[in-house]
């Protein structure tokens, strides 16, 4: 019956009826007991007549956190997968050119695919330097990010463990000075690179636009960036979480608090602009950049510059 019902409407549509209702109408005749609901943040198939089920704010903490941990582990073990594939690539000696590149694809393709998996559950922050610039910005609360931190370093350490269970030879990829660069040239370096990588992740993520779903893609970019630049100098950190498993597992403790004190303070850096702009109402500066089409735009710049006006 629901099948001829379905066919009926197909072949002989009411004159008012619309492609997109006759394609609504499919769904409700073939699947009644699981709907999709395009008005879902989730947009899954659920039940109509289940109610969403209700957990108290710490429970929810506890289960992004975890997530967050297990992003962390993915992220660093792809990560220093690259980094240790780098060095068995090079026979052993210094990777060059080439291994940089090899380790920044590491860390950044890891990262973007990664975050993308993950973000709408936890956000995907993967770092506690960036974690400590959300919750300075307020997208996250003090305690969710204390517990993100915990999270990220265990996933870190977990995840510098396994690759060196599974891969042969020593580990590397521990932070640390080449190159002669000092160490005041090392911690601005880290400090810049960081404050870059946190600001890209606060306007693509944090701050929402119409292509806030393609933001793990500038982010991970952004994460590719930084590595090419440091990698010689530092190994790049802009990561603490990153650094202090490495150094747990390689032995190298040089000059270690440079990879906490200097990603920690690029990204409160970073936040504390966010914050400046948005006070300012940056929306405001370059109007009617989410607009769907020129006409949009023009009426957007048309009220921002009427209020101005005021």
């Amino acid at each position: 019956m629901q099948l001829t019902t379905f066919i009926d409407k197909i072949a002989s549509p009411p004159a008012l009826k619309t492609s997109m209702s006759l394609h609504h109408d499919a769904i409700r005749i073939v699947d009644t007991g699981h709907r999709l609901n395009p008005m879902s943040s989730e947009l899954t198939l659920s039940s109509p007549n289940s109610p969403r089920k209700k957990h108290s704010a710490f429970m929810r903490d506890v289960v992004a956190a975890t997530v967050e941990g297990l992003g962390t582990f993915l992220f660093l073990f792809a990560a220093f997968g690259g980094v240790n594939a780098s060095q068995t690539a090079a026979g052993g000696d210094s990777p060059g050119a080439a291994g940089a590149m090899m380790i920044a694809t590491s860390f950044g393709l890891s990262l973007l695919v990664v975050a993308w998996a993950l973000y709408r559950v936890s956000g995907g922050l993967l770092n506690p330097a960036v974690t400590v610039a959300l919750v300075i910005s307020k997208a996250i609360t003090p305690r969710r990010g204390a517990m993100f931190v915990l999270a990220q370093l265990i996933g870190a350490i977990c995840a510098a463990a396994m690759v060196e269970a599974l891969f042969p030879g020593p580990f590397t990829g521990a932070n640390s000075l080449k190159n002669a660069i000092s160490v005041t040239q090392a911690f601005f370096l880290e400090m810049i690179l960081t404050g870059l990588f946190t600001l890209v992740i606060l306007m693509l993520a944090v701050e929402k636009s119409r292509g806030t779903f393609v933001a793990p893609v500038g982010i991970g970019l952004a994460l590719f960036l930084v590595h090419l630049v440091a990698v010689p100098y530092t190994g790049c950190s802009v990561n603490p979480a990153r650094s202090l498993a490495a150094s747990i597992f390689e032995g190298t403790w040089s000059d270690h608090w440079i990879f906490w004190v200097a990603p920690v303070l690029g990204a409160v850096l970073a936040s504390l602009f966010h914050l400046g702009i948005k006070t300012f109402d940056y929306e405001t500066l370059n109007p009617g950049q989410d607009a769907q089409n020129d006409g949009e735009k023009q009426w957007v710049t048309r009220e921002v510059e009427a209020d101005s006006d005021v």
